[in-house]
Parts: structure tokens; sequence; C-alpha cells
């Protein structure tokens, strides 16, 4: 960024110059628009999941439009506002993971994503209800 003044009749004015060409360190010019935050990347999916909040009390479905090592971009009904944390069942794996919200730009949000909890032997009394949600939806 650099100043540039103009006087123009006698006025004195100062503008700010702002170059959006402005290198990215390996020589490529550097695109402010495009800033991605996540630090794995991310593969473009197309899967049906479900929403179970933290209580175990009630299901939403959604849709799981990419994911990364650690998270994924969820689309959910536009009516539906997710809680900070709360349970995600992928349907086809048979697997759920404890999700916790990152980020929301309706109708998508980004999540966190636990380490997964087969859904086919559950373990635990909570893998057991999960699995409940998910045998409804799958039969």
């Amino acid at each position: 960024m650099s100043d540039v003044s103009s006087s123009a009749g006698g006025v004195s004015a100062r503008f700010a110059e702002i170059s959006f060409l402005a290198s990215d360190g390996g020589g490529a010019p550097a695109n402010p628009f495009s800033a991605d935050h996540r630090t794995a990347p991310r593969r473009r999916v197309l899967l049906s999941a479900l929403i179970v909040d933290s209580e175990l009390n009630g299901v939403v479905a959604c849709r799981v439009d990419n994911v990364s090592e650690g998270g994924a971009r969820l689309s959910a009904p536009g009516s539906l506002l997710l809680p900070p944390t709360f349970w995600l069942i992928a349907q086809k794996a048979a697997l759920a993971y404890e999700a916790k919200t990152v980020w929301r730009r309706f109708p998508a949000a980004g999540v966190s994503l636990g380490p997964p909890i087969d859904l086919t032997s559950p373990t635990t009394e909570t893998a057991r209800r999960l699995r409940k949600f998910w045998a409804a939806v799958v039969r």
C-alpha cells in the first residue's frame, strides 16, 4: 500500500492506493478473495446424513457437500439453526461423529468432527442410542 498525494485547485488530498497484485511468496499474484483457512484439503461429496441433538432427543436429515480430514460442510434445512455441538450420522457408512459447528453461512455450515463411532457394532450406551436413529432411517 502506498500513499498518493494530489493537489487540485489548491486543495490537497491524500489517497491510499491498494494493490491486489501482491505476490503470495511464490511469485504468483495473491488473491485476497480466495482465502482458504482449512488445515487439510477438502474432497467434494454428496452424502446423506442425520443431525442428532446432543441430548439424543431429535433428528433432522441433512446433506454433506464436502469433507476433509477433520471436518465437513453441511447443507441443512433452512429453518434449522445448528447447535454448537451435536451428533452427525453418515447414513451409508453407519458411522457417527461428535460434531462442533465452526461456521454458518445460510444455508451451509462447517463442522469439525471427532473420531468415528461404528454403529454396526456399538460398544457404548450412546452408540446404541445413536444406532436406533440410524436404523430407523436405513430400513
